[in-house]
């Protein structure tokens, strides 16, 4: 085997088989590379699925070699200009300008998947795939508070409408987007798939030409298999296929979001603002006191945000009042994602009246269609404080409260049966204020 590939695709390439081989569990990295015609062929396979990317570049002489991407990925790294490989009986040579690297093969293989008779066919843009990759991969960051996080994502296909449900156990993103199906797919399909699909995605589509197919198999354990087919403009394509689950591990979070609409007009407390409004308040209360990540939202007259810690209070006012009154606290880096998944000028903020109880996102126009759900914070003594917070807005004496030993826990309520929620088993501790 001897071919010539250009370094810009190469590299690109071995970022994105990086990224769906992050955190696999197999000791090793196999890629396969398989030169014809006038093509280069690089696949890896872990146990999220398979990926193939085809390159078009100088083949003199054909031939096929699977190595250890991590090795691969290293060579690469060092090589500024167009890079020729070399197979040899028990190594290939990856060379550029002055520079050599050999790598030994392995003997391992990848295996390409039966992509034959898909149950459903459809293309998406590149813009719309982008925003839902950017809003999935948000929610699904670990963070200092929460590194027990989920790793999947539910994706629901109905008509001509797709939509994507991710969680870490303490928020909920929705987002959707419209597709193209074809006459023959099958009406709805749902099922769920692991998040390295969007790390890949994320690396592959800022190249990617402006229309992107999506195929849908059923494989033989019950499973599925979605195929994303990207063309870049250089050329190169590539196929990622991830393997999929059933969604039924995914109807019970759904039905606890279903419970919160559903509750009576009179337990539930709602309010209509400004999503830049909304953001620039928050940013404001973050950035005074650094010190607290947990905030205090009130809505009711008038409403408000504020923040608490050892040395500065603040208090921001929200444009937007609400006939009923409700306080709650929140994760402040939880609410600032909300903003992301809410497309309209104004969105609507909703929760149902009772202790910790989530908080509901929605856009104006679609207000029963729940974009972002977050948890409450457990903060008795951040709630008992919003008198005080009053007074900083409208101005007299501000009473201080005594803030010493303040424990803070976020309250997962998605799957609670009730909207009055009693600390217990769901309750997962996450910070605390001295």
């Amino acid at each position: 085997m001897k071919v010539t590939v250009p370094i810009k695709t190469l590299r690109h390439v071995a970022a994105a088989i990086a990224a769906f081989y992050q955190r696999s569990p197999l000791p090793g990295w196999p890629l396969r590379i398989e030169a014809n015609g006038s093509s280069i062929t690089m696949s890896a396979q872990c146990l999220a699925g398979y990926l193939a990317a085809t390159v078009p570049c100088h083949v003199g002489t054909g031939g096929s070699a699977t190595v250890d991407m991590r090795h691969m990925n290293t060579a690469i790294k060092a090589f500024q200009e167009d890079v020729t490989i070399h197979g040899a009986s028990q190594s290939i040579t990856v060379r550029s300008g002055g520079r050599a690297v050999r790598i030994p093969k392995l003997t391992s293989e990848v295996i390409a998947p039966d992509l034959r008779s898909p149950i459903w066919t459809g293309t998406l843009t590149r813009a719309d795939l982008k925003a839902i990759t950017t809003a999935v991969l948000t929610i699904q960051r670990p963070s200092e508070e929460n590194t027990q996080y989920v790793t999947d994502v539910w994706i629901n296909i109905a008509g001509d409408k797709l939509s994507t449900f991710s969680t870490d156990s303490h928020r909920l993103g929705v987002s959707s987007l419209q597709v193209q199906p074809e006459p023959s797919s099958e009406e709805q399909v749902s099922f769920s798939i692991p998040k390295s699909a969007f790390r890949v995605l994320s690396v592959l589509l800022p190249v990617s030409e402006d229309t992107i197919q999506m195929k849908v198999y059923k494989i033989a354990n019950g499973g599925y298999l979605l195929l994303f087919g990207i063309t870049a403009g250089d050329g190169s394509t590539v196929s990622v296929a991830l393997t999929a689950s059933s969604d039924e591990g995914w109807q019970k979070l759904r039905k606890g979001v279903e419970k919160y609409l559903n509750y009576p007009a009179e337990n539930v407390v709602s309010a209509t603002i400004a999503s830049s409004a909304f953001q620039q308040a928050l940013r404001q209360v973050v950035a005074v006191t650094t010190r607290s990540r947990v905030v205090m939202l009130h809505l009711g007259k008038p409403s408000l945000i504020a923040s608490f810690d050892e040395n500065l209070s603040i208090a921001e006012q929200l444009q937007v009042e609400s006939d009923q009154e409700i306080t709650l606290c929140f994760n402040a880096g939880y609410l600032l994602d909300a903003v992301k998944y809410c497309t309209d000028e104004e969105i609507v903020l909703s929760s149902v009246k009772g202790a910790n109880a989530p908080l509901l996102f929605s856009n104006s126009s679609s207000p029963k269609e729940v974009r972002y759900l977050t948890a409450a914070a457990h903060a008795p003594a951040l709630v008992s404080r919003l008198d005080e917070a009053k007074q900083l807005l409208l101005g007299g004496p501000v009473e201080v409260l005594d803030e010493s030993a303040e424990h803070i826990e976020l309250v997962s309520s998605l799957e609670s049966n009730e909207a009055e929620h009693k600390p217990g088993d769901a309750e997962v501790a996450v910070c605390a204020e001295d």
